[in-house]
C-alpha cells in the first residue's frame, strides 16, 4: 500500500501537465492533407508567418500576461521553423524538385527575419520572459534561411551522410 502511494505521489505532477502542440489541429489537418513536399513548404511557411503575426499583434498592447504569450508564439515558431527544414531534407534525400517550396519559403523567412531582429535590439520591458527563446528563434531563422538559399546537392548529400551515421552509431565518424 505505501508502495501504491509513493507512486501515485510521484507521478502526480505528469497528470497536470498536457504536452503542447505547436501546430493547431486544423493546421495538423492541412499538412496531413497536403503529401507534396512544395504544399508542405507553403503551409509551414504561412504557418510561420502567422506566429510572428501573432507577435506582432501581442507587442502592439500593453496588457498583463503578454509576455507568456509571445514566448509560446515564438517557440511554437521555431519548432515550425524546424518542421519546415525537416521536409526539405526529406524532400532533397528522396530527390523531389522543390525550387517553388524553397523559393516561397526564403522570401517568407526574409520577410520574417528583420521583424524578429528589430524585436531583439529594441525590446519591449517584459522581455526577459521570452529572449532567449527569441534568440533561438533568430538563429533558427538564420540557418534556416541559409539552408534554403544554399546549394541544394550539398544540403541533401550531407543530410545523406547524417541519417546514415544515425543508422549506424558504431561507424568510425
Amino acid at each position: 500500500m505505501r508502495l501504491l502511494v509513493c507512486a501515485l505521489l510521484l507521478a502526480a505532477p505528469m497528470w497536470g501537465q498536457a504536452k503542447h502542440d505547436f501546430l493547431t489541429s486544423d493546421e495538423t489537418e492541412q499538412i496531413r492533407e497536403a503529401q507534396e513536399p512544395n504544399q508542405r513548404l507553403f503551409l509551414y511557411a504561412n504557418f510561420a508567418k502567422e506566429r510572428v503575426d501573432l507577435v506582432k499583434n501581442l507587442l502592439g498592447k500593453e496588457k498583463a500576461g503578454r509576455s507568456i504569450l509571445i514566448h509560446d508564439a515564438l517557440e511554437d515558431y521555431q519548432k515550425i521553423i524546424d518542421a519546415l527544414d525537416s521536409v526539405v531534407d526529406d524532400a532533397l534525400q528522396r530527390k523531389k524538385d522543390i525550387t517553388k517550396g524553397l523559393e516561397y519559403v526564403a522570401k517568407v523567412e526574409k520577410e520574417m527575419l528583420p521583424v524578429l531582429q528589430k524585436l531583439k535590439e529594441d525590446p519591449p520591458k517584459d522581455a526577459s520572459r521570452y529572449e532567449f527563446i527569441l534568440k533561438d528563434a533568430l538563429d533558427t531563422t538564420a540557418d534556416s534561411l541559409q539552408g534554403v538559399q544554399g546549394d541544394t546537392d550539398r544540403r541533401a548529400a550531407a543530410v545523406k551522410l547524417a541519417r546514415r551515421r544515425r543508422r549506424r552509431p558504431y561507424a568510425r565518424r
